[in-house]
């Protein structure tokens, strides 16, 4: 029973991993709904599994440790501050949603690995015998797969044998675009880097290991047939014993070079992802894995003991770091001072509420409206390299300044105390022992888990790691795994019967919030038709969808501008301000003020049309769709003046993208200027 339970875990452990192959086309935004919907299916089943652990009428052992109570301490500020975020009630939230079933994921894979090896045995003999698999292995073993998996197919995509998941890009795997894949296949490279570095097997041992199985499983289907006669238990406990030794050699060959496989596979696909976090971070963890292997910063203080080489060092240091930065700044510059806009605009939000930020997930619904506002209070930008960059953003490309921004500084300090705790006793004397698959030591977790970990802190200085789901579930997995290797500072040998009934209750909670996602399936259905539907330009059938389908997704923000373009189209002005109104509560775009605008204008209200345009207009400064509403708007209002002059404006303002649409504006502007 105890075997079982604990490989049911491991089962669902992997079923939770296999979260980044999961998209669908019959739900809208299928990319990554579709993965949300599984990732809350198997949350489900995990909070099954932990209420059958609560009532196991064996005494359970567990231990708490400095990482563990870290990330209590982090969950708990969270909490409070989802619960005080405006506009979003608690379940609602789906940062906060994921973040408590990832904590959930945390436990189940730290007790899993904390527990003694299982011990399968055989009837003939109860110590020679013995073949027990660490799940750890397992774990990462499954990891390594799924980057296989994934690198083979962005490579069909590059080579167009698959389609593509996103029309702008070749290359997203079974991701919505190329970042989080890219960032995904950074945090594999480091392990699958550690298990080929760490995992050694001679060639002369698997040949041999080969031959004794073949000749045993030969035995077997001879004594099938009744050819040859049943062996002495002598006889069998020695074969036992040297199947047991060839399993364990192979199973490190099989492991070793799967490993090598995935590495070469990632080497292949990474540059063309053109991701420059994800060649970063997987170089940081690649050179942490080699430290831990080859002991490279202990040989280089070795090597600088003079005052001449620390100088020498650090001048080559200086150039090796400038000249690489120059250079990935020079390979997408156009990116680079995005990104630079971006944490400009967002430092000075922190500036406002630094202590405790906007709330959880305001950043993505908030900041095109800080951008809007910095060129207010900036309009000599408009026109300059930040103004041509500016765009419809989501992400901050740093997850540490968005972290500050919607939870403040003392959630940022609080979640650098949980990095802290992850490479708390990374220096542990037991590393000199070497990686078995079948008994590893914590070298395995100190030089192969915490690398890839440093992987993604690393990337998520310059990228958003953690705003897709595969990548957070390998952070919260791989930090069970972390945590399950480790002493605890508080031990456990029984839960009171107080305590289950405290933890039935919050498991009934955690359902019911793993359901709140789960239940808008059939209606992200719902969604994917009625989005259709308005395509086709059928305004009434889409209307009468999205108001069906309001009461489910009424804190959704962009179903609600959707909504409220579609009744605009209809020419339903007044409800369609009413609706985007609530919108504007939950999202920031252009699209979402220009189509206000035009619901304004249908209502004659030009004051508050030319606003909403204009507003829109900072947004995005290099658009031109909102100076072209502002033009016509002038002139549909009798405002001839302000009609030529945002004319002549239009038609010298820097285009970012030349198209057809750009060259009839153009057409439009010189038009009201009487020059066609």
């Amino acid at each position: 029973m105890k075997i079982l339970l604990k490989n049911t875990y491991l089962l669902l452990i992997l079923l939770v991993l296999l979260t980044p192959f999961m998209y669908s086309y019959e739900l809208y935004n299928g990319i990554v709904s579709a993965k949300q919907f599984w990732f809350s299916g198997m949350t489900l089943l995990l909070i099954a599994a932990c209420i059958i652990i609560m009532f196991h009428r064996n005494p359970l052992q567990f231990s708490i440790n400095v990482l563990d109570i870290a990330l209590l301490v982090f969950y708990s500020y969270y909490l409070l501050r989802t619960l005080f975020t405006p506009y979003t009630p608690l379940q609602y939230n789906t940062r906060f949603v994921n973040y408590t079933h990832l904590l959930l994921l945390y436990f189940v894979v730290k007790w899993v690995i904390a527990t003694k090896t299982d011990t399968l045995q055989t009837n003939s003999s109860k110590e020679e015998g013995k073949i027990s698999i660490n799940p750890i292995n397992t774990i990462v073993g499954f990891i390594i797969l799924t980057g296989l998996v994934q690198t083979i197919w962005g490579l069909m995509q590059l080579y167009d044998f698959t389609p593509s998941l996103h029309s702008s890009f070749k290359i997203t795997g079974t991701f919505y675009n190329p970042a989080p894949y890219a960032l995904y296949l950074s945090v594999v490279f480091p392990l699958a880097l550690g298990v080929f570095l760490n995992i050694e097997v001679k060639d002369s041992e698997v040949k041999n290991s080969f031959n004794l199985l073949l000749r045993s499983l030969l035995f077997h289907i001879l004594k099938l047939l009744t050819i040859v006669k049943t062996k002495s238990m002598v006889e069998v406990s020695e074969d036992i014993a040297i199947q047991r030794k060839g399993l364990q050699t192979l199973g490190n060959w099989c492991f070793k070079y799967i490993a090598l496989l995935a590495l070469l596979m990632i080497l292949l696909i990474l540059p063309a992802t053109m991701i420059r976090a994800a060649w970063v971070s997987a170089l940081v963890g690649s050179f942490l894995v080699l430290n831990g292997k080859y002991f490279l910063i202990r040989a280089l203080k070795n090597y600088i003991k003079t005052r001449t080489r620390k100088v020498m060092l650090v001048i080559l240091a200086l150039l090796v770091i400038g000249a690489t930065g120059l250079g990935l700044y020079k390979v997408k510059e156009h990116s680079s001072v995005g990104k630079l806009l971006i944490w400009e605009v967002t430092s000075r939000k922190i500036a406002e509420k630094p202590l405790f930020g906007h709330g959880v997930g305001r950043f993505e619904a908030d900041y095109n409206n800080w951008q809007a506002e910095y060129f207010q209070h900036h309009p000599e930008e408009m026109e300059g390299a930040k103004g041509l960059v500016a765009g419809n953003t989501k992400y901050c490309f740093n997850e540490y300044l968005e972290m500050a921004s919607e939870i403040g500084l003392v959630g940022l300090l609080l979640f650098i105390s949980v990095i802290i705790s992850v490479f708390y006793s990374f220096k542990n004397k037991s590393d000199n022992a070497k990686i078995n698959l079948f008994y590893p030591k914590s070298l395995f977790t100190n030089n192969i888990i915490i690398p890839s970990l440093g992987t993604l802190f690393t990337a998520a200085l310059l990228s958003y790691p953690f705003y897709s789901l595969p990548t957070l579930i390998l952070l919260f997995t791989l930090a069970g795994i972390v945590s399950g290797s480790r002493q605890g500072i508080m031990n456990f040998t029984r839960i009171a019967i107080p305590v289950r009934v405290l933890g039935l209750s919050v498991a009934l909670l955690l359902i019911f919030i793993a359901f709140v996602p789960l239940k808008k399936m059939k209606y992200y259905k719902a969604w994917q038709y009625t989005s259709y539907t308005y395509s086709t330009g059928d305004y009434p059938l889409a209307n009468s969808e999205y108001q069906n389908l309001l009461p489910v997704f009424k804190y959704e923000g962009l179903l609600l501008q959707q909504y409220g373009k579609s009744l605009q189209m209809a020419r339903r002005n007044n409800d369609a301000v009413n609706v985007m109104k609530e919108a504007k509560l939950l999202t920031s775009d252009n699209v979402l003020f220009t189509t206000l605008g035009d619901a304004y204008k249908g209502m004659k209200e030009y004051g508050k049309a030319e606003e909403v345009y204009t507003y829109a207009a900072y947004m995005e400064p290099n658009k031109l769709y909102p100076h072209y509403l502002l033009a016509k708007l002038y002139e549909a209002s009798g405002q001839r003046e302000k009609a030529v002059a945002k004319a002549n404006e239009v038609l010298t303002l820097n285009v970012k993208v030349e198209s057809t649409a750009v060259r009839e504006i153009m057409g439009e502007m010189r038009a009201i200027l009487g020059r066609e």
